[in-house]
């Protein structure tokens, strides 16, 4: 059996939000700002291989299994596989202090 490569693409949405809470954290630490970039960035690459080794999104409202969600250092990664073309689509990127989205 061949494992699929699956390629990742931000939502330019996605993007803004990674931004803005790295450079809020930045404010009070760089040090702190660049952890937990390179961990989100990390377990991002990771799930090339294996897209599925997180659960199904919670917040889902219709429990679509193809959204799929991690957490890092209080910051919420949300995902869409698309298995038709190979991608991994991040949709969003929250802190979980923040009042949770049902979409």
């Amino acid at each position: 059996m061949v494992n699929k490569r699956y390629e990742i693409r931000w939502d330019t949405t996605a993007l803004m939000q990674f931004k803005e809470i790295y450079v809020y954290i930045r404010k009070d630490s760089f040090q702190n700002a660049l952890k937990l970039k390179q961990k989100v960035l990390e377990s991002v690459r990771k799930l090339k291989a294996d897209p599925r080794r997180n659960n199904p999104d919670k917040f889902r409202m219709d429990g679509n299994e193809a959204f799929r969600s991690f957490e890092v250092y209080n910051i919420r990664v949300t995902y869409f596989i698309d298995d038709d073309q190979g991608l991994i689509n991040i949709i969003r990127v929250r802190s979980v202090r923040q009042e949770p989205l049902s979409y």
